[in-house]
């Protein structure tokens, strides 16, 4: 779904059916619209030092780890959603996002 760069007033799902999605699929796919076009409004004025910075000192994970940790994740329930199995790149991007989430709370492996 391209982002929608001039949002509407109105909500995704009163602005009539998305092309090319099957209608059972329309209430999915205007929550995925409607939580673009928030993530775009919340982060449209910070800086990528803003966004990479972790709150209370980078004791917790910053806005930059959230989005690419939903991106991942919607990118892996779609790869299922389509019958398909993960590829090793797949494999390899969730790997690094666990080691950053691991990081963050301050586990270590042995």
């Amino acid at each position: 779904m391209p982002a929608n760069p001039t949002p509407s007033p109105q909500p995704p799902w009163l602005r009539g059916p998305i092309p090319g999605i099957p209608a059972l699929l329309q209430p999915v796919a205007h929550a995925l619209v409607d939580a673009d076009e928030d993530t775009q409004k919340a982060l449209a004025n910070m800086t990528g030092a803003q966004l990479n910075q972790g709150p209370a000192g980078g004791a917790a994970a910053s806005a930059a780890y959230h989005v690419k940790h939903a991106m991942g994740s919607l990118d892996r329930l779609f790869t299922y959603a389509r019958g398909e199995s993960l590829s090793a790149e797949h494999t390899a991007r969730h790997v690094g996002q666990l080691m950053t989430t691991a990081k963050v709370l301050g586990v270590q492996f042995q």
